[in-house]
This record gives structure tokens, C-alpha cells and sequence, in this order.
């Protein structure tokens, strides 16, 4: 008998073992893959020019300047976002030099834990068949990729969001310790993002409350130990820029950046009840066409069947609040929802992987969805002729209906089948993806970086017009190492002291009775030249 016991005991070991290991090569594979898709050819394109420029450069003057407390932009204070991710960067800077790579290796580092987590999350909730489906579906999709790939505030915070989620899961009442990464990572989310990291604690409250769990939860002692070390993570930032700059710091940061933005419309930003929706189908293709038979599947898991894993609907309740309070919000703006992105993910891994176990709606909602994805698809390459848009749908819904009729007359293995559609998906996802991947050139960071010089904030200005084309300061300003004058009317070159500009050709005609231009440099229709007035 207690040789019975004994080798029970080894074969367990052995067996908890192997699938540690299993789980630690998966980790590993995911890793990479993530690494692969988000760093490739991180490089090559220009900042883009407005706030991935912005972040570029304020992390560039906290590197010159050495002040690490009071961000600056242009070389004047700057309260509108927390520090940390232009911290970030800046250590990157220090580590790797001043360059796009390293503008955008924060965002690319934090999608590549997103990535993790997912697989993590998605095989604690469902299997590690979904878990690897879902991962895929994250890195084939359009909007993660590119926000990825992408040197801005929104990744970073979805990491920690994310990574939220997960010391939620395993913040059990054997292992309440996580919470204090939970409080770790809506800490870190607030000084990467601000309030908007305030959906994590309101997620988790509203979960709590759906499991009956609430009172139990603020009844431990770890749990308040975890607050008070988020505390002293998003504090003292706080405190000390509001005693440095007072009201100007408190109407910049909260009133307008909050407040404005919350209540109403800033800066043209708006939209209707469907924007999020219409950016889903565009940002989430082709995969968007999954989501309501894979919501439908969460939805009855959670709510219907009896089976129901209650430990998921934390899911559900975050993707709610960011979708329902950024519709409600007056200020709308594509990259807000970028945290849905992973879970919206999880959900579709989850579906495939019951299609792959012979699930009915997930094979009729997989077949449907890849009709439409036939059919769409060639519409959205540019430069595709009319008729290859109408044959190439033709030969895809052909390719399905073919499909259906070997799986009807069990020619194939419907396993094979939903195989095939799958890869159909991976192909489409992967077209959408690929443009990230090559470099498209601005002629006004390639003047600017002609009109650089060592960074000094008493270089002279350079101008920027902007009348005939919209050419904006951030791309320039990164550049050119030199403070910018944005000229948007002819009366504001009145004001300029400097002596070079970047201009459209077409402005020359505009400005000529008054100004004379010596053409340094030229590109595409773009000229960077001296100016003088004329005598």
C-alpha cells in the first residue's frame, strides 16, 4: 500500500513536471513569435507627426536636461500625460541611443507582455489550445500590431491592464499575495496614462461584486499592503509637480486633460455612438467578423450554462466599461479601446478552439465569417484592378463552398477543415499587417534632420509653414534638434527671427513680394531654404 502511495506521488511529480515544462516551452515560443512581429523593421519609419513625435522628444529633453521630474516639450513645461512611459524612453535613449528603435522599443517591449499574458490568462480560463489561438489572433490583427509598433502611451498602459487582469486571476484565497501586483499594475498604469487606468480598480470592484467576493477581498491584510505600495509609486510624482507648478500643473492635467476631455469634445476629436464599433471593423479585421458568435459564447458561458467559469466575467465587465465609457466620453479617439484588443482576442482564441472540438456555432460562425472575409479582403488592397477584386472573392468563396462539400461527404477531417479556414484568417491578418514592415519616408523629418544642430534650446528657431500644406512641429522639432515656429498665416512670418524654414513649394508663390528664398535643400514637393526679407 505505501509502495502504491509512494509511486502515485513520483508519477504526480512527474506529471505536474511536464506540464511546467510544456507551459515554460509554450512561454518561450510565444516570446519570440511576439519579438519577431513586434521588433522586426522597428526602424524604418518616420515618427509619426504629432504624439508618437511628442513623446519622442520630451524623453529626448529629459535626457539633456537631466530633469526627470517636470516633462518639457519644445523647452516649456508639459502636464499632460504622467512620466513614466517618457522615463522609459528616456532609459532607452541612454541605453541605445536617440533613434526611432529606441522611441518605439517601450511599446514594442510591452506588447511583447501582452502577448505573454494572454497566453498566460487564456490558459488558466480556457486551455492552452485557446491560449495559442488567441495569441495568434493578437499578432495578426492590424491595431495591436501598429500600436505595438508604435511610440505612445496606449500599450504600456494596456500592459498593465492586462497584467492587472492577471494578479486578478490568481489572487486567490490560497494566494492573496497577488494582490499586490494587482495594486503594482493599476499604480503603474496611472502614471503611464493617468485616469485612464482607473478601469482596472473599476473592473475589479464590479467582479468582485458579481462573485460575492467584495467584503472578503477588503478584509485582507496583503490587499491594503498593496495600496499603500501603488501610493508610493503614483504619489510622489504627483505631489511634487503640483508644488513646483500649482494651478498651472492642476488646469493642464486634471481640468483640461480629464475633465475637458471626459465631458465634452477637444481638439475635433469626436464621434458618434458607433465609433468604436467602426474602428473595431477596421482595426480588428479580419478577426471582427468572429466576435459576435465568440461574444455570444462568453456571454451564455458566463450567464446561462451551468458550467459557467464565474472567474472570467472580469473579462467581460472590463471590456464593458472601456467600450460603454469611452462611448459615453465626449472625446473620442481610436487608440482608447486598445486595451479591449487582448481580451476581444482571448474570446476568438476560445471560439476557434471549440471549433476545433466540433463545436456547431463555432464551425457555421467560422464558415460565414470566412465568406465575408473572401469577399472583403481583396477589397482593401489598393492596388488590386476591378476585375481582380471581383475573381479573387469568386476563387474564395469557391475555395469554402468547396470545403463544405468535403466535409458534407466527409472527405475532409472537419479538424482539416477548420484548419484551412483558419489559415484563410492567418493569410488576411497577415496582408493587413504587413505595411508596418517597410519604411515611408516624411520629407519634413528628412529637411529637418538636414537643419539639425546640437540640441540646445538657444539654437536659432527654425519655421514651419503651414499654408498651402498641413505641415506640423513634432516630426520637425524631434528632428531638427531646434526650436520650432509654426507659421499658419502669412502675418506670423511677420513676427519669425530666424533665417531657415521648411515650406511647400507652392508657398513661394504666396510669399514672394515680401520674402526671398536661397532653396538649401528640396524633397518630394517640400523645400528646406534661407529666408530674408526683400529689401
Amino acid at each position: 500500500m505505501m509502495r502504491a502511495n509512494i509511486s502515485d506521488s513520483n508519477s504526480s511529480k512527474l506529471s505536474l513536471s511536464k506540464v511546467r515544462s510544456n507551459e515554460a516551452v509554450a512561454v518561450i515560443g510565444v516570446l519570440l513569435v511576439a519579438l519577431t512581429v513586434l521588433f522586426t523593421n522597428l526602424h524604418v519609419r518616420t515618427l509619426n507627426n504629432w504624439d508618437e513625435a511628442i513623446y519622442a522628444q520630451i524623453a529626448k529633453e529629459v535626457v539633456h536636461s537631466g530633469n526627470w521630474l517636470t516633462l518639457h516639450w519644445g523647452y516649456i513645461p508639459w502636464f499632460h500625460k504622467p512620466p513614466l512611459f517618457m522615463w522609459l524612453t528616456a532609459i532607452g535613449y541612454n541605453l541605445f541611443g536617440v533613434s526611432e528603435f529606441s522611441a518605439r522599443a517601450v511599446s514594442a517591449l510591452a506588447g511583447t507582455g501582452i502577448a505573454i499574458l494572454v497566453y498566460l490568462i487564456g490558459r488558466r480560463i480556457y486551455s492552452s489550445q485557446a491560449a495559442l489561438l488567441a495569441v495568434v489572433v493578437l499578432l495578426t490583427q492590424y491595431g495591436f500590431v501598429h500600436y505595438a509598433r508604435f511610440g505612445t502611451t496606449d500599450i504600456t498602459l494596456t500592459f498593465f491592464v492586462v497584467l492587472s487582469l492577471y494578479a486578478y486571476l490568481r489572487a486567490t484565497p490560497t494566494q492573496p499575495s497577488w494582490w499586490r501586483l494587482w495594486w503594482v499594475a493599476f499604480a503603474c498604469g496611472f502614471m503611464t496614462k493617468g485616469v485612464a487606468s482607473l478601469v482596472i480598480p473599476a473592473a475589479a470592484f464590479f467582479a468582485l461584486v458579481i462573485s460575492g467576493s467584495l467584503v472578503k477581498t477588503l478584509r485582507l491584510s496583503l490587499f491594503w499592503q498593496g495600496a499603500m505600495i501603488a501610493a508610493l509609486i503614483v504619489l510622489p510624482w504627483h505631489v511634487g509637480a503640483v508644488f513646483l507648478h500649482g494651478q498651472g500643473f492642476i488646469d493642464q492635467y486634471f481640468l483640461y486633460h480629464v475633465v475637458a476631455r471626459s465631458t465634452g469634445s477637444i481638439e475635433g476629436h469626436q464621434g458618434g455612438v458607433d465609433f468604436y464599433f467602426v474602428e473595431l471593423l477596421k482595426n480588428f479585421f479580419p478577426w471582427v467578423w468572429l466576435l459576435p458568435a465568440a461574444v455570444g459564447v462568453q456571454l451564455h458561458q458566463y450567464f446561462i450554462a451551468d458550467d459557467a467559469k464565474k472567474e472570467g466575467s472580469i473579462l467581460l465587465v472590463l471590456c464593458a466599461i472601456i467600450l460603454g465609457g469611452y462611448t459615453i466620453a465626449g472625446t473620442k479617439l481610436p487608440w482608447y479601446i486598445v486595451p479591449c484588443y487582448p481580451i476581444l482576442s482571448l474570446w476568438v482564441g476560445e471560439l476557434l478552439s471549440r471549433t476545433f472540438r466540433r463545436s456547431a456555432i463555432g464551425f457555421w460562425s467560422l464558415l460565414a465569417a470566412a465568406a465575408v472575409v473572401c469577399v472583403l479582403t481583396p477589397q482593401r488592397v489598393v492596388f488590386l484592378s476591378s476585375s481582380a477584386k471581383t475573381i479573387i472573392p469568386l476563387l474564395g468563396l469557391a475555395i469554402v463552398a468547396i470545403g463544405v462539400a468535403c466535409w458534407h461527404w466527409k472527405v475532409l477531417d472537419r479538424r482539416i477543415l477548420v484548419g484551412l479556414l483558419c489559415g484563410l484568417f492567418l493569410l488576411s491578418g497577415v496582408r493587413e499587417i504587413r505595411g508596418l514592415y517597410k519604411g515611408h519616408p516624411d520629407p519634413v523629418a528628412s529637411l529637418a534632420q538636414l537643419a539639425q544642430n546640437a540640441v540646445n534650446p538657444n539654437n536659432p528657431p527654425l519655421a514651419v509653414v503651414s499654408l498651402s500644406e498641413r505641415l506640423y512641429v513634432p516630426t520637425a522639432l524631434f528632428y531638427s534638434n531646434r526650436p520650432i515656429y509654426w507659421v499658419r498665416t502669412v502675418a506670423d512670418l511677420a513676427s519669425f527671427s530666424g533665417r531657415e524654414a521648411i515650406l511647400a513649394e507652392a508657398d513661394l508663390d504666396v510669399l514672394s513680394d515680401h520674402y526671398r528664398f536661397q532653396t538649401i535643400a528640396r524633397d518630394q514637393n517640400l523645400i528646406y531654404a534661407k529666408i530674408a526679407e526683400q529689401p
